[in-house]
């Protein structure tokens, strides 16, 4: 994503690609089953988003790269907490709130 040519096009392209990386890094089949199937409509609220939030284009780059960095600690307590604030702050970003228990995660497992 931080060599995308363009953030709208590219970079959506780059950021759906690194989903599916870790999806099928879960080794849960079901995981990368479902990513794949939601990969159209991620790609079009990511678009939505990135057209109309255009002003904030380079803070909101930054935002979802670090996000992303965050997993590459290979740390799992620190891996799940990544993944839940990615993805509270997508839903965030896109309008959507969260329920408290919809973002639960085991840490001592």
């Amino acid at each position: 994503m931080r060599t995308a040519e363009s953030w709208l096009d590219d970079g959506v392209t780059a950021d759906l690609d690194f989903h599916r990386c870790v999806a099928g890094a879960s080794g849960n089949p079901y995981i990368a089953t479902v990513v794949g199937f939601l990969a159209g409509q991620m790609r079009q609220s990511k678009m939505f988003m990135r057209q109309n939030q255009n002003r904030f284009a380079s803070s909101l780059m930054a935002i979802n790269i670090a996000e992303h960095d965050a997993l590459m600690q290979r740390d799992p307590r620190a891996s799940a907490l990544a993944m839940r604030a990615h993805i509270t702050g997508a839903a965030k970003r896109l309008g959507y709130g969260l329920s408290p228990d919809a973002m639960k995660i085991n840490l001592l497992g």
